[in-house]
């Protein structure tokens, strides 16, 4: 059987994939990832809610600190390509070295994956045929490539793994725009474009005052740094990544992109019901717009081009959930150390007295 693995040219490109195996005493590298820890490592806009403020600040706008976050970056970089080894001489003639991804891990502006096989890389590398291209159309039996002599690959199975089109067919585009979430631009009325470009403007330095990093000749040397504000999309503008502004009667879950999303349900369902049961206390619209402005801003200079959709939050699961429940004052999740705290990997488990503290916490209000 042969394959062919078309991965389009004007995508973000391949995924980065890192291996399964555990280090410094964690059984795999998902156990070390999902770690405050590692968490503080992240550059995100979240983590005031984790504690350690002092520490972030001092990773994120010292010399030093920077020079620690990009040598760990680059370090699990090198450690992933190195398994891989895209430029293995079995994998030439197949074009195994088209699998690099364009980005670093740390700009996460593809799909990052564990590899879980020993021999994933050398399957690929010896039986796959990779091609960097477009596809312009299917003709019969042959998928049409958008390249300048309209290439064909003879297909008798075509699997199609491109994800899916983010849509909202039940609200209006109005309705939707004004709710915050994603529409056509051109739907926007100049006032309203306005509006939230004067905000993010204002946001900007701060958010780079606090993440320097994010506007770093590290930064400007990835090929996907967005050299450009407006797409053809609006971003998402909720704020918590749920609640509309313009009506906080409404909530929507689960509008978000995390590495993993496995406490994400319970947390985003809890927030939602402290929220219509008032028990969330809410700050008015214009303090929550400019909240959204200011993780709009951090969020394409974060994830680059994925970032211009204001709700790729890859390494954020930790901070992104620690926040919103620092924001009901819940704290059950948490180590009852400092050092449980960072080092002990986050599990479904943790979670377990969030619904009494809670209940206990709203019998109390």
């Amino acid at each position: 059987m042969e394959v062919t693995w078309i991965i389009r040219r004007s995508g973000s490109g391949p995924a980065a994939l890192v291996s399964a195996k555990g280090a410094y005493g964690y059984a795999n590298s998902n156990e070390l990832s999902y770690t405050r820890v590692t968490s503080l490592f992240t550059s995100s806009i979240f983590s005031p809610a984790m504690g350690y403020n002092w520490l972030i600040n001092w990773l994120n706008q010292s010399r030093p600190g920077q020079w620690i976050m990009r040598k760990l970056w680059d370090q699990s970089q090198d450690e992933a390509a190195q398994e891989a080894d895209y430029d293995r001489p079995d994998g030439k003639e197949n074009g195994f070295h088209l699998l690099k991804p364009d980005t670093e891990l740390f700009w996460q502006n593809d799909s990052t994956g564990v590899n879980q096989r020993k021999d994933f890389f050398d399957i690929i590398a010896r039986n796959v045929k990779v091609v960097r291209e477009d596809i312009s159309h299917l003709d019969g039996d042959s998928i049409v490539l958008r390249d300048a002599t309209s290439s064909r690959v003879a297909a008798d199975v075509l699997i199609c793994a491109t994800g899916w089109k983010l849509a909202h067919p039940y609200y209006s585009e109005s309705l939707a725009a004004e709710l915050g979430l994603p529409v056509r631009n051109h739907l926007l009325d100049p006032a309203t474009k306005t509006h939230w470009l004067k905000m993010e403007q204002q946001a900007e330095p701060e958010v780079l005052k606090r993440f320097p990093l994010l506007d770093s000749e590290w930064a400007r040397n990835q090929s996907a740094f967005p050299r450009y504000t407006e797409t053809t999309e609006t971003p998402f503008r909720l704020w918590k990544s749920m609640v509309p502004p313009s009506d906080p009667s409404l909530v929507f879950l689960g509008k978000l992109m995390l590495g993993n999303h496995f406490r994400d349900a319970e947390i985003q369902s809890l927030f939602a019901c402290a929220v219509v049961d008032s028990r969330a206390k809410l700050p008015d619209r214009s303090t929550m717009e400019y909240d959204i402005a200011r993780k709009t801003v951090w969020c394409r200079r974060r994830y680059l081009r994925k970032g211009l959709s204001g709700n790729w939050f890859y390494w954020d699961t930790i901070p992104y959930h620690d926040d919103l429940l620092a924001h009901l004052g819940l704290s059950s999740h948490r180590g009852r150390s400092w050092t449980q705290d960072l080092f002990r990997p986050a599990f479904s488990r943790d979670l377990a007295g969030l619904l009494p503290e809670y209940t206990g916490s709203s019998q109390r209000a």
